[in-house]
């Protein structure tokens, strides 16, 4: 229903605005000023802007029917809708349109008694109901609107051409064409959008060339209205009608001329022509104009003006023509028999004007389809038609206990109470009642450390609902509120059955971690046993070794600082053990593959009682020691050519030589610090964790993170060697880190904060060559920490490693088999591309073959590392001296009691039926007879005892599988040979089934 006000001033209407329907048939005419009677003068003046908006409908014969107020005041998501007057600009706005589909009108106005408001747009039905929710955003004077569908609009104003408003409520609008920029009426005829304007050089009537555009489209004069001989100079309102049978479309014009009446156009050759004299008389000021044809009978609804138009006192007529004289004939009104007529119809009262004018839009029915579900009733059911643009009501009634839900409508309404009221409808759609228990409310909250999400959640009576909860890093969630308990899983917490509103709450504590300290041998460490600290702190012990003992303390992934004897732990994130070992020696060994020894039995030797420094490495990123476990799970993101092989637990020569040490009495805490391939530069400069991805394998971190006695170095198996002369051969670059190392764990880096030095600068104070790589990567900064555990009383060893088969023999390119546990060699005919040897050949590089046996050849290479070494420490005093390994390894091949030919068979590959082998299949690595020749060469070197002393019956010889009791003191010679000064004589080991004998020459004991 409406409620306006006539008196003081209007109001806004309450609830949907609707009429009684249009009649099809009628005309409507835009009227501004008075009130709901158009027969009442208004009061007073109309004002320039502000004037209200009422549409009055009229029968064809003259009958007044009834009127429409637009509002003039908010109501919900509708515009107030005003109209202006008094200027000549407003004079020429009004032009409201029926719809190509004849549904509705498309009505103009402002949404504002003051100039430049933005604009309004009405969409009326045929019902009567009215929606104001529709701008294009612009607020110069709008004059024109038209419609296709309802739905979408097209406007003119004074200065903003035609713009596209694309969709019904919409808040904006598009430009169609800008120029010109006064546009005035405009109508959809036919599918194509027409528009008139008086702006040089486009006078007349113009179409566009997309046919209903929404987006920018060229503007056209019509046939025929082009200059120089535009037949009309005031165009506004325009009809087409088609009146001749044997043409395809409208064939003829009607246009309202301000100046010159109402003009008769005929479309004959394509081309627009003025049919006889226009319809005028003077003052008559022709602009609305609308009409219907039936056969050859056009009748016209136009509204002309007087001579007051633009003045307060309005004014305006609205007349009926009937023309039917047919296509391409004048008007006619001679009489008797005339065949055009013209009846006034309306005349605006005083105080009000009339603008333009539409025929009445239809009210096609649509179909409201019903649907209920248990537990409740809606009325009427079924089917109901409903007349476009209006809404339906339904009387809605749940069952006891439960409420309706209409969300599923797609008609789109209001639930007020017991009433269902939906939206105006314009198309077929559906009205589904649904019976539900009633939606509790449950409210989530958090303290601080964590989130909870939603912050609410509506639930049917009875049921359950969920809530995200989202701990801070190393917090936890407890669960509270008033819902009945519920249970969190990971981070989902599921409530009890909700039965009335309520509140849930998550509290968020910091995790606690156990951290347990043991001590291991002679000495003690405060506090022991377990002690509790909050997630991401740290914890620090006091370590107190017994008088004449060292400390090796590992775990919680802590450092040591023998400056103040304590331990301290790393941010705690998980429950972890601090173990703190008490030795008479604390040994590291510094290596690689070699030192781990690769292969099995040796490669987890004894493992459980040594300290391997990388395990956790390994387990943090297993892709940064270049060889991880086969096993899918643990070698996640391994690229395949990386290899998952050589898997940890790593005991190796450090575990032998752990042993050996044992059965010697000796009470020494071994640690390694090895990776696959690692060069001591890789160590130093901690090139593993300044790789992409990896920030755990923090090698040099290890040769700080405890107070070592003695340290033992092994580089890269040839890069001592002369560069000419091997593959990886780079013997300044293995001195020069070498030497770093020895200088960082007697002295630290110097400071007691970080060095930042490039290697151009680590070169230079070695002084052994100069840096050989690029410029850039020279100088490229490299910043050391310091050492708070360096002992300038440490004794650095540096490894001999022993001479390499494979660079003296004929034989294939091999690579790695990454899917067996040891990498063992598969043959590779493209010799990695030509960078292991000859694509042509498939024949491996090879670097010593000037002598007559594969024995002197290796000789040559024992002779070339030795004085590689001889040189490292001839540049310092930071070394005790060398591990002979090497010679040990050289002495038994030139003692013919291992294999020292024949490494290869005729097809180029390994050869396993000869003696024993000092080297693995690999034919570079040591197998398990080189691992134990090296832990027994490290023995007497390190310990000064004669690793003799084991005999035959040394069970580390038996553990290590099918070492007989005679290869054992073979090997054990071989060892002492090596480490033991002067020439020792024949001697005949007999152990088992037989009897070696071996004589040696006097070995070169580097290093004294």
């Amino acid at each position: 229903m409406l409620a306006f006000g006539v008196a003081a001033g209007l109001i806004g209407f309450s609830g949907s605005v609707a009429a009684a329907a249009f009649t099809s048939g009628n005309v409507v005419v835009y009227r501004t000023g008075g009130s709901l009677n158009p027969a009442t003068a208004a009061g007073s003046a109309l004002a320039t802007f502000g004037n209200p908006v009422f549409l009055d409908e009229y029968t064809p014969a003259g009958g007044y029917v009834q009127s429409l107020a637009m509002p003039i005041g908010v109501v919900g998501s509708n515009q107030p809708l005003f109209g202006g007057a008094r200027s000549a600009n407003n004079a020429q706005e009004g032009f409201l349109t029926r719809s190509a589909n004849k549904f509705c009108l498309a009505v103009p106005g402002s949404s504002s008694n003051s100039a430049n408001a933005p604009h309004v747009i009405a969409r009326v039905s045929g019902a009567g109901t009215i929606n104001t929710t529709t701008s294009d955003g612009v607020t110069s004077i709008l004059k024109g609107v038209a419609t296709a569908d309802c739905n979408s609009f097209w406007t003119t104003s004074v200065s903003d051409g035609v713009r596209y408003v694309a969709s019904l409520g919409a808040p904006t609008s598009s430009s169609i064409s800008s120029t010109p920029g006064a546009m005035r009426a405009l109508d959809v005829y036919g599918g194509r959008l027409f528009a008139t304007t008086n702006s040089s050089p486009i006078t007349g009537i113009s179409a566009f060339g997309s046919l209903l555009p929404t987006t920018t489209a060229t503007l056209t004069l019509l046939s025929g209205f082009t200059s120089p001989t535009t037949p009309v100079s005031q165009p506004y309102g325009f009809f087409f009608a088609k009146l001749d049978g044997s043409s395809a479309g409208f064939d003829t014009l009607y246009v309202a001329d301000s100046n010159k009446g109402i003009v008769k156009f005929a479309l004959s050759n394509g081309t627009w022509t003025q049919v006889g004299t226009p319809i005028f008389t003077t003052g008559d000021t022709y602009r609305g104009l609308t009409g219907t044809a039936s056969g050859t009978t056009v009748t016209l609804f136009a509204v002309k003006g007087s001579s007051s138009d633009n003045a307060g006192a309005g004014g305006g007529v609205l007349v009926k023509v009937v023309d039917t004289t047919g296509y391409n004939s004048a008007f006619n009104f001679a009489l008797p028999a005339a065949l055009t007529t013209l009846t006034p119809i309306a005349t605006a009262a005083t105080n009000t004007t009339f603008r333009g004018v539409a025929l009445a839009p239809e009210s096609p029915q649509v179909t409201v389809s019903i649907s209920g579900a248990a537990n409740g009733t809606i009325s009427p059911s079924g089917t109901v038609a409903a007349d476009f643009g209006a809404g339906s009501e339904f009387s809605v009634t749940p069952g006891f206990g439960y409420v309706a839900d209409m969300s599923d409508s797609s008609c789109g309404g209001i639930l007020n109470g017991l009433t269902y009221k939906t939206d105006p409808v314009t198309a077929n759609c559906t009205v589904i009642a649904k019976f539900v228990l009633p939606a509790r409310t449950v409210t989530a909250t958090a303290s601080g450390n964590g989130t909870i999400s939603p912050p609410s959640r509506s639930v049917q009576d009875g049921a359950t609902t969920q809530f995200t909860v989202t701990p801070n890093a190393g917090h936890y969630a407890t669960m509270g509120g008033s819902c009945p308990a519920g249970t969190l899983v990971s981070n989902t917490y599921t409530t009890g059955a909700i039965t009335a509103d309520c509140d849930v709450s998550a509290t968020f504590s910091i995790n606690q971690y156990n951290v347990t300290s043991t001590a291991v041998g002679n000495g003690q460490i405060s506090p022991l046993g377990a002690q509790t600290v909050s997630w991401n702190s740290t914890l620090q012990f006091v370590i107190m070794p017994d008088s004449g003992y060292s400390a090796v303390v590992s775990g919680c992934g802590g450092k040591m600082n023998a400056s103040t004897n304590t331990f301290t732990t790393a941010p705690v994130t998980t429950n972890c053990t601090v173990t703190a070992s008490f030795a008479q020696k604390n040994i590291l060994f510094v290596g690689n593959s070699y030192t781990f020894a690769r292969v099995d039995p040796a490669m987890t030797y004894n493992a459980a009682n040594v300290n391997d420094l990388t395990a956790a490495f390994n387990a943090a990123y297993p892709n940064g020691a270049n060889s991880w476990p086969l096993d899918g799970s643990t070698c996640t993101g391994a690229a395949v050519q990386d290899g998952c092989f050589e898997p940890h637990p790593w005991g190796g020569v450090p575990g032998i030589f752990k042993a050996l040490t044992v059965q010697a009495g000796l009470d020494y805490n071994v640690s390694l610090s090895t990776r696959n391939a690692a060069s001591l530069r890789g160590h130093f400069l901690n090139t593993a964790a300044l790789a992409a991805n990896n920030t755990v394998w923090d090698l040099r971190g290890n040769i700080a993170s405890q107070k070592w006695d003695v340290v033992m170095l092994q580089g890269q198996s040839d890069e001592p060697l002369p560069e000419d002369k091997s593959k990886n051969g780079n013997p300044v670059r293995f001195k020069t880190y070498a030497n770093q190392i020895a200088k960082y764990v007697r002295q630290g880096n110097g400071l007691t904060t970080n060095l930042v030095t490039d290697e151009t600068a680590i070169y230079l104070a070695e002084g052994f060559g100069p840096c050989g790589g690029t410029v850039a990567s020279c100088g490229s900064t490299q910043t050391i920490p310091p050492n708070f555990n360096a002992n300038s009383g440490a004794k650095v060893y540096v490894m001999q490693n022993w001479s390499r088969p494979d660079m003296v023999e004929r034989h294939k390119c091999t690579v790695a088999d990454y899917t067996s546990t040891d990498g063992r060699p598969l043959v590779d005919p493209t010799c990695a591309a030509g960078a292991n040897g000859s694509i042509t050949t498939g024949e491996n590089n090879l670097f010593y073959t000037t002598q007559l046996t594969t024995a002197l050849n290796l000789n040559d290479i024992t002779t070339d590392m030795n004085s590689s070494l001889s040189s490292l420490l001839a540049g310092g005093g930071h070394f005790s001296g060398v591990i002979p390994t090497g010679n040990a390894f050289q002495k038994a091949v030139d003692a013919g009691v291992v294999q020292n030919s024949n490494f290869y068979n005729s097809s180029g590959t390994y050869d396993e039926s000869s003696l024993m082998s000092l080297v693995w299949i690999d034919r570079t690595h040591a197998s398990k007879y080189g691992s134990y020749v090296s832990a027994l060469v490290h023995f007497g070197r390190l310990t000064g005892q004669d690793p003799t002393q084991f005999g035959g019956s040394d069970p580390v010889a038996a553990g290590l599988g099918i070492i007989t009791p005679a290869d054992a003191i073979t090997l054990q010679q071989m060892a002492k040979a090596a480490v033991v000064p002067g020439s020792p004589t024949a001697i005949v080991a007999s152990a088992g089934d037989g009897q070696v004998a071996v004589s040696f020459t006097a070995p070169e004991n580097l290093g004294g």
